[in-house]
């Protein structure tokens, strides 16, 4: 705090600061400082409270400004200002300097800061000095001459540093020197080697006579060289002359796996019952034909005519055609002509056009993403029209999966239905059918990724909507959304990972796997991590333009339009149902109809005749007024 002063009393070196040298010689004097002081208010009288005060001590090599060679935080108790505390170089109290630090105490002028309770660091610093007594220990530590023997000389200490170049150590107090290079060619002087020695050398040894049993080196001065006097086992490449064409005939059979290269094979046939098992990282078997010939033709009565396995994201069997050839030829009189499968979740895929002259039978299921091949630069192209594979999973199990349409020329799409397969439950509710679909929305919209779905309009139904309406038509899958779909703003290498930064927000979180599309590599996904909000991680080196393309979501929903359709089918029912019933009614309403309209008629005939008679009378009582009225005229003449 710096409403304190501290003061220096006194640094007792009860423990010997002999750092530099005594304390290198006498492992045992401990490393640790006694150090005591009081600690006063600001009038330079009043002791600070009594009670635990925190002090940090920093080593210095200056009594002003500098860095701290090193730093030691001890808590004190005082008592009127008095305290005396250990300084040591460990967590536990009194543990010592370690060897690093006595040295860089003992070696040099120090000066120690202080700091109390988290305040400001106290000036002056105070200077280390040596006790009148150490220079006494620092005499006695000293070592008279010839006092040092092989007891007190610590085993293989001693380098060549430490030995005087001019020391001559007789050769009777050297054992015998039998590793290998410890006497250089140069070293040896004219004279006699004796003994049973093998002398082995990669240089030449001139100027007289040896005689031995064995020999190594390029011997180019020795002749008369039979088998007999050659090591088995010694030859190597190297030792047989380029043009030394050595005949087949002296050959054993190469049955080594690995030992013949396949370019080293010419054209021919590869006769017996030999099979032809190869594993390699790179390519099985590679075929090409410049002109209308055949890149490669397998055969067989029974079995595989050609078989490629990929046992992770390679290509089993691959075929390429430039021109109008063919990629992949398989014919089969009972068999199979192709026959594709996967070691994974994945289905075994058929990438480009396939053609197949007696139909395409598939067996096996498959619910995983997969990970197809892309042409990966039609997304930094736009313009291109290039119709790339993407993941499209259902719930079910899938068989063929295709990422665009399928056209077929003719014929139908067919599923077995068979109620012998089936646990019947009931029949439907048409009327609550209709009522659902009344309640679907059909919806204008356009894909976002138009490289591989077009530009086109699409009129359909949004399957959210349909989910809140009629579920059942709806499956929850996992897939890859274009959340983001845009190239990258910028890419950056840092150590062994790749820092990729987006325009818009990438809505990515930390474990996230994402789908990336680099340019020249094509699809892959990275789990990631998240820097913020424009900016995630993936562990590679990634050094090209990349596509972000968006992130897996397990909860990717698809439509199942069949199942529409035959909801479609039960609201027909229903209709055609209502309008029987309406028919029905009508019918009815006629019949009543006509009905009164009979007696309607028979009404106004029966009201016809009476008004007839009613007319006649009315005329009859008109001609009698008439004749009544004329007689009264004439009476009154």
């Amino acid at each position: 705090m710096d409403n304190k002063i501290f003061y220096i009393m006194k640094i007792i070196l009860l423990t010997t600061l002999l750092f530099a040298s005594s304390l290198n010689l006498f492992s045992q004097v401990p490393g640790t400082l006694s150090y005591q002081g009081i600690l006063l208010q600001n009038d330079g009288i009043t002791p600070l409270t009594d009670g635990a005060h925190s002090i940090v001590f920093s080593f210095y090599t200056v009594s002003s400004g500098g860095s701290a060679l090193l730093t030691r935080t001890i808590s004190v108790t005082t008592s009127r200002g008095l305290y005396t505390c250990i300084i040591g170089g460990g967590v536990a109290p009194n543990a010592p300097f370690n060897s690093t630090e006595m040295n860089q105490i003992g070696s040099q002028q120090v000066y120690i800061g202080i700091k109390v309770d988290a305040g400001t660091e106290l000036l002056p610093r105070a200077q280390l000095t040596t006790a009148a007594y150490t220079f006494q220990a620092q005499s006695a530590y000293s070592i008279s001459d010839n006092a040092v023997t092989s007891a007190k000389i610590v085993d293989g200490t001693i380098t060549n540093a430490d030995i005087n170049a001019s020391a001559a150590i007789g050769d009777s107090k050297l054992a015998t020197v039998s590793t290998a290079g410890k006497v250089s060619g140069s070293a040896i002087t004219s004279g006699t080697i004796g003994g049973s020695t093998i002398i082995n050398t990669t240089g030449s040894i001139t100027a007289g006579t040896i005689t031995g049993t064995s020999y190594t080196g390029n011997g180019s001065g020795i002749t008369n060289v039979n088998a007999a006097s050659i090591t088995d086992g010694i030859i190597v490449d190297a030792d047989i002359n380029a043009s030394a064409a050595i005949a087949d005939s002296k050959l054993a059979t190469i049955a080594t796996a690995g030992k013949v290269s396949g370019n080293a094979i010419n054209s021919g046939t590869i006769s017996g019952s030999t099979s032809i098992n190869v594993s390699t990282t790179g390519n099985v078997i590679s075929g090409v034909s410049t002109n209308s010939g055949i890149g490669s033709k397998g055969q067989t009565a029974a079995g595989y005519g050609v078989q490629g396995v990929a046992t992770a994201n390679g290509i089993g069997v691959y075929g390429l055609a430039n021109s109008s050839g063919i990629g992949v030829y398989a014919q089969s009189q009972s068999g199979y002509g192709i026959y594709a499968t996967s070691n994974t979740t994945d289905a075994g895929y058929f990438y480009g056009s396939v053609t197949v002259a007696n139909g395409l039978y598939v067996t096996g299921l498959t619910s995983g993403t997969g990970n197809y091949p892309l042409a990966a630069r039609s997304y930094f192209t736009a313009t291109s029209s290039t119709s790339l594979v993407h993941d499209n999973t259902t719930t079910s199990g899938i068989a063929i999966r295709a990422d665009g349409n399928i056209l077929a020329a003719s014929g139908a799409f067919i599923a077995t239905s068979d109620k012998r397969i089936k646990e019947i439950v009931g029949g439907t509710n048409n009327e609550k059918d209709l009522s659902d679909l009344l309640k679907i929305e059909i919806t204008d919209y356009r894909f976002i990724d138009k490289i591989n779905n077009g530009d086109r309009l699409h009129k359909k139904v949004i399957a959210q909507q349909l989910q809140s309406v009629y579920p059942t038509a709806v499956n929850v899958t996992e897939g890859v959304v274009p959340n983001v779909f845009e190239v990258a703003r910028k890419t950056e290498i840092k150590g062994n990972k790749t820092y990729i930064q987006t325009n818009k927000p990438h809505q990515f979180s930390s474990g996230d796997e994402v789908k990336l599309i680099l340019e020249n590599q094509g699809e892959k996904k990275y789990k990631v991590n998240v820097i913020n909000e424009n900016e995630f991680v993936v562990n590679d080196l990634i050094n090209e333009n990349v596509f972000v393309y968006g992130k897996k979501v397990y909860d990717l929903l698809s439509v199942d339009y069949d199942a529409l359709t035959t909801l479609n089918i039960s609201s027909t029912q229903a209709l055609c149902k209502e309008i029987d019933d309406l028919k029905a009614k009508l019918l009815v309403s006629e019949q009543n109809f006509h009905e009164n309209s009979v007696k309607q008629e028979a009404k106004i005939d029966e009201l016809k005749i009476g008004n007839r008679n009613l007319l006649q009378r009315l005329e009859l009582i008109e001609s009698l007024l008439i004749k009544k009225s004329s007689g009264t005229i004439n009476a009154s003449k």
